[in-house]
């Protein structure tokens, strides 16, 4: 018990000192004020996927649900959600963020079960009538069933800038934009002999690959008056 709760505590710090890089790249606090056209819109933005989820598709279908999903379809967009599930077009979207080849694949695992169950367990209604997206039959059923829960969500919450929609009982990735100048760039090169990109961007895989230690430049380089001239943090329209 004493070595799990030691783990906890370094693993609470660690995904505090991520947050706080998160929220000084992309202006966590502003960009909660944003109203994105993303969402379930994002269908119309299909990306070109770098990582086949067919194989994952068909085994949660198999393994968990007696093949009753095989005909389950899936595409990476650039949306406001982590992940979404259409019972209409039985078409499962996930953010861009993650199209990329170094994501566990039981962190797929989870999220692909996790749409399936909408299928399974449809919305309920609350005692004040309200709809339930995800009633307690619904969590009750992903903590019995769901492989690596856990640890899935440990790794998204450690290299995502997630953000819950309580209301909504949904998780979006926070959206964002930071361009930074040709005399920001060199300033951080001139400093510390870092090549910063020109452009920043949640929605972007590359982005989850940029150390610690190159966001900390980054920021500086923002708002040193050396690198001035003036790097932008831009909402998405």
């Amino acid at each position: 018990m004493r070595l799990q709760s030691d783990r906890l505590s370094r693993l609470k710090g660690q995904m505090k000192t991520r947050a706080l890089w998160w929220s000084a790249v992309w202006g966590m606090r502003e960009q909660g004020k944003h109203r994105s056209r993303g969402g379930r819109a994002g269908f119309l933005q299909p990306q070109l996927p770098y990582r086949n989820l067919d194989d994952i598709v068909q085994k949660v279908s198999a393994e968990f649900f007696r093949h009753a999903f095989d005909d389950i379809e899936w595409c990476f967009v650039k949306q406001r959600t982590l992940a979404w599930i259409s019972p209409a077009s039985r078409r499962i979207q996930i953010h861009n963020v993650l199209n990329a080849t170094d994501v566990p694949e039981d962190v797929f695992v989870t999220m692909v079960f996790h749409e399936m169950l909408h299928l399974e367990i449809p919305p309920g209604r609350t005692r004040s009538g309200k709809l339930d997206s995800h009633p307690e039959e619904f969590w009750e059923a992903e903590r019995q069933r769901s492989p690596k829960y856990d640890a899935s969500w440990e790794w998204l919450y450690m290299n995502l800038p997630l953000r819950r929609r309580p209301r909504l009982q949904c998780t979006d990735v926070v959206p964002g934009v930071t361009r930074l100048t040709p005399q920001q760039r060199a300033w951080a090169r001139e400093q510390f002999g870092v090549e910063l990109p020109r452009v920043i961007r949640s929605d972007d895989p590359s982005s989850r690959r940029i150390s610690i230690e190159t966001w900390g430049i980054a920021i500086a380089a923002l708002g040193h008056p050396n690198a001035a001239s003036g790097g932008k943090q831009i909402k998405d329209r």
